[in-house]
This record gives structure tokens, sequence and C-alpha cells, in this order.
């Protein structure tokens, strides 16, 4: 196989979707569904990272809570 004088590189990235645990009913939200995506990182700790920066939590049982949740003491 030959290899091209300016191969293309690949580009990675990772994305991370999150959504609120209190979308569910259990806490009133102005009518939107809090979600956030996080697509410009390349590894999950860096989007985990730059999501924790805007406020968001992060739970052991796979949950996230938004900031707005997070203010008002909803968890």
């Amino acid at each position: 196989m030959k290899m091209l004088r300016r191969p293309m590189p690949w580009v990675g990235c990772y994305c991370l979707h999150l959504y609120c645990k209190y979308e569910t009913g259990e806490y009133e939200h102005d009518r939107k569904i809090p979600t956030a995506d996080y697509s410009e990182y390349q590894t999950f700790a860096r989007a985990k990272k730059a999501a924790v920066a805007d406020g968001w939590v992060f739970h052991a049982d796979g949950t996230t809570t938004c900031p707005a949740c997070k203010k008002s003491g909803a968890e």
C-alpha cells in the first residue's frame, strides 16, 4: 500500500449528552427540559470536566443534575 504525500488526519471527538434527572416531573422547570451537549472534546474526562465547570452534577448512579436544579436545592 502506498502512503499519500499529505494524508488527511483522523480527528475524533467525544459526544456527551446530558439530561437532568429532575425532568420527570419531580421538579418543575420553566417549560424547558434542561439538556446539554458537549461534543467538542476528545475524551470523556474532558467533556465531563467542562460540564462540571458549567454547573452539572454527576451522581454515582449515572444520572446528572442541571445547574438550575442544583441552585434551587432540588437534589
